[in-house]
Parts: C-alpha cells; structure tokens; sequence
C-alpha cells in the first residue's frame, strides 16, 4: 500500500480505479488513509484493535478537506488505542433506534428552507402532544398507539 502526504493537490492527481479499491495512507499520520475507489475518494482511520484490523470511514474528500479528515482520523484513532471498536459503537446505536425526537431533528436538518414559523409549530407540538414520546425508539411506536394518540 503507498504511502504518500495526503494533500488536496495530492490526492486530486490520483485517478479513480478501474476495479476495487487501492488504498494510499498519510506519510504525516499513522493510520490515516485515503481509499480510492472506481467512483469517490474517501478518508478512513485504520488501526489495529487486539487480533484485527479496524477501518472507519470518516468522508469523501470534496465534503471532506484533508485537514478536516485528518483532525476526525486523529480523534477516531486515539480511541481506537484505547481498545474502542467505532464501527461497533455505530452499529450498537443503529440497533437501539432512532427515537422520536432524533428523527425530528433530522427533519428539521433535512429541510433548512422550513420557514421559522413551521418550525416552531412542529416544536411546539412535539413538546405538547408528543413529549413523552421523544425518548421513545420510532421502532417501538406501534400503529395502535398513533390511532389512540391521534384520537
């Protein structure tokens, strides 16, 4: 695997694979990667965690700046040495579910051009009607419940 300084003008003169994924990692950082695939670029961490190695993947380069990428790397790896699993954490939360209000507020985030007065009516009835939802898994709300919420 090469070994390179990953910098924007660095990794823009690296073309997109035919087939599969190359792998180039940072000359600066121990750990810190790019993977080249046949469509997009993207930064990961990669660390050895007891017997296996780990890879995370932080972003594409585009959304992602190098310097961005690389400070994530940082944080990701040192709690990688700590014996920390991040892909195993991700996948621990995605198994506990999004609960009513997340789901929310990543509507809220989805759609930036809401106008401030639909925002706070939505708010306004999450705190209201929905308040002892919030903390509630949207996978735990059964279709009974809304019927009986909802009259």
């Amino acid at each position: 695997m090469p070994k390179v300084k990953l910098t924007k003008s660095v990794i823009d003169a690296i073309p997109l694979t035919e087939k599969g994924q190359q792998v180039y990692f940072d000359t600066q950082m121990t750990g810190f990667a790019l993977v080249v695939g046949k469509t997009a670029k993207t930064y990961a961490a990669q660390r050895q965690i007891g017997p296996k190695t780990v890879r995370v993947t932080i972003g594409r380069h585009g959304i992602f700046t190098a310097d961005q990428a690389r400070i994530k790397a940082q944080q990701l790896l040192a709690a990688m040495a700590a014996g920390e699993n991040p892909n195993l954490k991700r996948r621990e939360r995605m198994t506990q579910g999004v609960t009513v209000n997340e789901a929310f507020e990543e509507y809220f985030r989805a759609h930036p051009k809401l106008k401030p007065y639909t925002v706070a009516t939505y708010r306004r009835v999450i705190d209201v009607h929905l308040s002892d939802w919030k903390t509630t898994a949207l996978r735990d709300l059964k279709p009974d419940m809304v019927v009986t919420r909802h009259r």
